[in-house]
């Protein structure tokens, strides 16, 4: 949902409320296993296993990677997921209200313009897959995140008209946390 309000000159204000996700990728780094498994495919203190990058610690959940183990047919759990080649993915979702304001750096047929402001980001979802073969089971979340953030946004805008109250809008933006997003 977006509300976008147009002045007589060439500025324009908008808010509303968004959905986003964002996340990291990790490959793994073929290190040797950390944790062994017994035949059953039961992981001896995998609760205390944690994965560690720039967005922060995942919480591995020792019945994921239980499952995880099983489901791949391998007899260990790798250190930092490294003794297959997998990766390990966080995602969080926010649900986002930005303020925006965007001035029209061309306005004819092809309007383009320029779009910043801030954005007040809730933390809606946290979590952390393992995907090995195609295959993606839940590990875990990635502790210590914050519940509230705040971001900007800079972006540039190409708007083409298609009716007198539809048009077409492309606008990639480059977003940037100002408050961190995790408390770790």
């Amino acid at each position: 949902l977006n509300v976008r309000i147009e002045t007589k000159s060439r500025w324009s204000f908008e808010s509303g409320v968004l959905y986003s996700r964002i996340g990291q990728s990790e490959k793994s780094d073929g290190r040797p296993p950390l944790l062994m498994a017994s035949a059953s495919g039961v992981v001896a203190d995998a609760s205390m296993l944690t994965h560690r990058n720039s967005l922060g610690a995942t919480k591995v959940k020792s019945s994921g990677l239980e499952n995880g183990a099983q489901d791949m047919g391998i007899s260990y759990v790798p250190q930092r997921y490294g003794g297959y080649q997998g990766d390990i993915r966080q995602i969080l979702d926010y649900v986002e209200v930005p303020l925006l304001a965007r001035y029209r750096l061309v306005d004819r047929q092809l309007d383009l313009s320029v779009t910043g402001g801030f954005s007040a980001n809730f933390l809606a979802d946290n979590n952390a897959f393992m995907f090995d073969g195609g295959k993606k089971t839940y590990v875990g979340y990635t502790q210590g995140m914050d519940a509230f953030s705040v971001s900007s946004s800079l972006g540039l805008n190409l708007e083409v008209p298609i009716f007198k109250s539809l048009s077409f809008n492309m606008e990639p933006r480059f977003k940037y946390f100002i408050t961190s997003v995790n408390s770790d």
